[in-house]
């Protein structure tokens, strides 16, 4: 079989990397379609489904060839990209012949975990893409100049630093950099050593870059497979000599003459290092069994790997006198993975402090007395590291804040801060909370009580290094928030009612924590903010997606204030973070919840990636309401509750059909339904995610609530779900056809708080107020239901900001699901609830839109089968948990059953085309048929209660079978196949009396036959005939 591999990576070996094995080598996985092209891809396919067999039998040089033209044959060829994988098929013009091609079924087998057990995979893989990267850098940067460089071996970083330390800390502190408008292009700066080649020794645009891109994604994704030190030294090696080389390209050239390449030499740097945190992440996993050898250990022998991560970003930001938005937002995306890099560093070194400590405190005796040398000396290296990185960070930062004291001593606060100066504040605070975020990971599930009280883990981030942290915060506000023309001496008239933000002094603040005023006791203050301070036209453009610079340096402004609270709270200690500082950030939050609320567009993607911040800060700063005085602090937390209702509000209203609950999501029934035909925006994937960090921080709002601040968040609930109105009492948000965005966010905020409450007094809140909280989903849904709910806008007025009807109803249906399994309900709840499919889809085989609606509404089929599966859902649930309500309404049961049944008849794919008529293809129909098959088997599971009226079901479902249901078409054989396990559950709950008497009752005719078939086929599959 190996023999034939020659003949695969003939072709392949002896082109350019960057060209594919043939542009027609697809195959169809016939024999006889097989012709010269197709036949390397038919090889290849036999090869690499068989690995697991010939692996054992072939010689090592062949297993390296064979992993050689696998490397080879993944790379993106003129006509198709790396993201090309097996799962995108080529078709013919029916659809129904699959192709594939020899790059699928590369990157395929690369995407396969399974592939990465293969002993000769561990063994030589690595090796093998180590060496086709380097002949691919070759190809890119030249021979002549970077041939003699050792990629198997890490860079001499001090004389990698040296060589360009003065040159970068000019650039750095240079006046013309952080705030002249007019400055051109800085110095050229040499990130590595012999950089100096001619600007022509780079190419021009070609698939080198693509494919060097290529290769560090394959890296990422091999990254989690292994687990040997040997690859991870490797990969590393690899990577940050090519990001050497990169930095020093993009150093040496001129962005204005060679903005193309520009572009992708930047694109090769952030796909460099995001392969690094790819790698870092998969080495602290596997750091029980590397052990000393770790990446991580490697990053952290000493301060200069450090300093790379820091200063090749700092230098390469020095270099972008002018960006375009595509390229700002990879700069933006590059300062993130380097934030994450060192916080899974920082990470990483402190649990490896943390675990020496907390063995060392179970143990008798004194701390210095007690662990071997080794781990000791393992232990004083990773503090080492972390304050090793502190106090890189507090010098940056440091340099930094005379940088942005000069700017402010000469007057030009305002205008005096270019696109180059606010992103390297952005940068050093990113890298700054990103070190904090990962100190206080570490200490998550670590009880600090239990430590030797001589173990001080605050000497390794000392007050004064928080102290510059937060005075660059301050000066950044004012950056930010200031008026142009304003002129130093006039800040105090900003009415930020916070006039310590605002010293005139350049003073540190006071050395004791415990004289700043704590977290916990700004929030039990009247909270009072005037919004009238900020420039409301400058967060309204943020929201458009402009100004990124400055919206991406608020996000980190925010991010580091929520990194401050968690370091503080953590040790127990007063937050150094003065409540002015607090205030003024809880204030923008809500200013920016409120514009964003008030936009009638759909936001910029940007806008949600940068807006996160916001909500890490509300998130963090929820963790703290359990610290302060309920009573005190309800008014704020009543304002946390209540843009949380608008921020989720307006998620729902941009989502449309798409909004769903959180429990929805998790629902693996509904994950198997069909995709909707048209493609979902990008913009709608950072929607979804911004929804989601939404709602973690209102669950962490509500998880840790006091009793009081519960109650008052139910109340809140309460009033959203009637549809009271803040500004006037008299108005309501629920009217005939119509809710506003905060009702359909209550009853999303509903579900998250049925989810998130534990505990017996907690819960017995809850079921104080259920009844209310059920009358009022009954309400939203006899207003909303209607034909309507089916449908979605083609053209959608901007002035309309209601969310969807029909989405709203669904969240409905979802929310009396999780009350009914989780709580008691009233018997006339019980009774509406299941009436509620009989309502939903009484009129829905019947429906046909006019002519009028044709023109403005679609209908969304999709949409009706979610709510059909959520209607079975929530007559199982009402069926297993309250039975004895269900039996005294057995007559309604049967209602809404039959209606779900006679639904299933408009499963015709021939009349599907039928304008105007909600109508489902077959295969719908058949998955609808299985959630209607599960009420059937729930009503034989609770025989004992229901099986003296399954008879009636089954009359019903003979009885719409045989033709005489809705067009008198009986139920197509696909969809009753489906249903049948349901139907023989009833045949085998009923007695021979119910039996007798339905076929007696049917008389002659086709009933009678379908009953006779019926028993015949239960007898022969479903029926136990107490064999085995």
């Amino acid at each position: 079989m190996m023999d034939y591999l020659e003949l695969v990576g003939e072709q392949k070996l002896t082109k350019n990397a960057n060209l594919s094995l043939n542009e027609n080598d697809d195959w169809d996985l016939a024999v006889c379609s097989l012709n010269n092209n197709s036949l390397p891809t038919a090889i290849w396919w036999i090869i690499c489904q068989n690995i697991d067999i010939w692996c054992t039998h072939v010689s090592k040089k062949k297993l390296k060839l064979f992993l050689t033209i696998l490397i080879y044959s993944s790379l993106p060829s003129v006509t198709s990209s790396f993201g090309d994988v097996e799962g995108k098929n080529i078709s013919n013009g029916n659809g129904k012949v699959r192709k594939v091609t020899v790059h699928q079924i590369a990157v395929a087998l690369l995407s396969d975990t399974i592939f990465y057990e293969q002993t000769f995979v561990r063994r030589h893989l690595a090796s093998t893409s180590c060496h086709v990267l380097k002949k691919s850098i070759l190809s890119l940067f030249g021979n002549s100049s970077y041939g003699d460089v050792d990629f198997k071996s890490l860079p001499n970083w001090s004389e990698v630093l040296s060589a360009h330390d003065n040159s970068l800390v000019n650039i750095s502190s240079s006046k013309d950099t952080l705030h002249d408008f007019s400055s051109g292009t800085q110095s050229a700066t040499e990130l590595h050593t012999g950089c100096d080649k001619e600007i022509n020794s780079l190419p021009p645009i070609s698939m080198d870059f693509a494919v060097c891109q290529s290769l560090l994604q394959i890296f990422c994704w091999m990254s989690k497979s292994f687990s040997n030190s040997r690859s991870f030294s490797l990969f590393a090696s690899y990577i940050l000599n090519f990001e050497r080389l990169v930095v020093g390209s993009l150093m040496n050239y001129d962005g204005a003459l060679y903005s193309t390449t520009h572009l992708e030499l930047l694109r090769l740097l952030l796909s460099c290092r995001r392969s690094l945190k790819y790698l870092v992440m998969a080495s602290c996993d596997s750091s029980t069994k590397l052990g000393k050898f770790s990446l991580v250990s490697i990053l952290a022998e000493s301060s200069f790997p450090i300093l790379w991560l820091l200063n090749s970003v700092l230098a390469v930001i020095g270099r972008q006198s002018s960006l375009e938005d595509g390229t700002k937002e990879m700069m933006f995306s590059l300062m993130d993975v380097t934030s994450y890099v060192l916080l899974t560093v920082s990470k990483d070194r402190v649990a490896l402090g943390l675990d020496f400590l907390v063995t060392s405190a179970n143990k008798e005796g004194d701390l210095d007395e007690l662990c071997v040398s080794s781990s000791e000396d393992i232990a004083a290296s990773a503090w080492e590291t972390v304050g090793l990185i502190a106090v890189t960070l507090k010098e940056l930062m440091n340099s930094l804040f005379i940088s942005l004291k000069e700017v402010y001593s000469n007057g030009k606060l305002g205008a005096g801060l270019n696109a180059v100066g606010l992103n390297k504040v952005s940068f050093l605070l990113s890298c700054f909370q990103g070190f904090l975020w990962g100190f206080a990971s570490a200490l998550n599930h670590i009880d600090l009580k239990t430590f030797n009280k001589s173990v001080n883990l605050l000497q390794y981030i000392d007050e004064c290094t928080i102290n510059i942290l937060l005075d660059v915060i301050k000066f950044s506000l004012r950056i930010l928030f200031s008026e142009d023309d304003q002129p130093p001496d006039s800040l105090d008239v900003i009415k930020f009612s916070l006039p310590i933000l605002f010293r005139e002094d350049d003073k540190q603040p006071d050395s004791s924590f415990g004289d700043i005023p704590s977290c916990s006791s700004v929030l039990t203050d009247a909270y009072s903010f005037n919004m009238e301070c900020l420039k409301k036209p400058l967060i309204e453009s943020f929201l458009k997606g402009e100004n990124q610079d400055k919206a991406y340096l608020l996000r980190q402004l925010f991010l580091a204030s929520s990194a401050v609270l968690r370091f503080g709270s953590q040790f127990n200690l007063t937050p150094p973070m003065t409540s002015s500082l607090v205030l003024i950030f809880i204030g923008i939050s809500e200013t920016l919840m409120l514009e964003l609320t008030e936009m009638v567009v759909m936001p910029k993607p940007f806008s949600f990636v940068w807006l996160d911040g916001m909500l890490k800060f509300l998130e963090e700063l929820g963790n703290h309401f359990p610290l302060t005085d309920p009573t005190s602090s309800r008014k704020l937390f009543l304002k946390m509750i209540d843009l949380h209702l608008k921020g989720i509000g307006k998620c729902i209203s941009l989502q449309g059909k798409r909004a769903v609950l959180a429990s929805h999501e998790m629902e693996l029934n509904t994950k198997s339904l069909p995709s909707r035909l048209e493609e979902v925006p990008a913009v709608s994937y950072c929607l979804d995610e911004f929804k989601a960090r939404v709602r973690m921080s209102f669950k962490v709002l509500i998880r840790k609530a006091s009793e009081l601040h519960l109650l008052s968040a139910i109340q809140a609930l309460e009033k959203a779900l009637v549809g009271v109105n803040n500004g006037c009492t008299k108005v309501y948000e629920v009217s005939m056809g119509r809710v506003s965005s905060v009702v359909a966010a209550g009853i999303d905020c509903l579900d998250l708080v049925l989810e998130s409450v534990k505990g017996r007094k907690r819960l017995s809140m809850i079921r104080r107020h259920i009844q209310g909280l059920l009358a009022s989903l009954f309400n939203i849904i006899l207003h909303l239901q209607g034909s309507l709910i089916y449908c979605e806008k083609l053209v959608h007025d901007k002035s309309d900001t209601d969310p969807d009807s029909g989405s709203v109803v669904l969240m409905c249906v979802e929310a009396l699901i999780r009350i009914s399994g989780k709580h008691h309900m009233d018997s006339c709840h019980v009774s509406q609830s299941l009436h509620l499919p009989s309502a939903l889809f009484q009129d829905f085989c019947h429906l046909k839109l006019s002519e009028e609606k044709l023109n403005f509404y679609v209908v969304d089929r999709r949409f009706s089968m979610e709510l059909f599966a959520a209607c079975c859902r929530l007559l199982c649930t009402l069926l297993k948990h309250h039975k004895s309500e269900s039996e005294r309404c057995i007559a309604i049961v049967q209602d809404s059953v039959s209606v779900l049944l006679h639904c299933l008849v408009m499963a015709d794919s021939a009349s599907v085309a039928v304008k105007g008529i909600i109508l489902w293809e077959v295969q719908e129909g058949v998955k609808c048929a299985s959630f209607l098959r599960r009420v059937y088997e729930e009503l034989r599971q609770q025989k004992d209660v229901f099986g003296r009226h399954c008879f009636q079901f089954l009359s019903k479902y003979i009885w719409v079978y045989s033709g005489y249901g809705p067009f008198q078409s009986g139920i197509r054989r696909e969809v009753d196949e489906a249903l049948r396990p349901g139907v023989n559950a009833l045949i085998d709950v009923c007695s021979a009396d119910d039996l007798q008497y339905l076929h007696t009752a049917f008389g002659q005719g086709p009933c009678q036959s379908t009953l006779a078939n019926l028993q015949h086929d239960y007898k022969l599959n479903f029926q136990y005939g107490g064999k085995v």
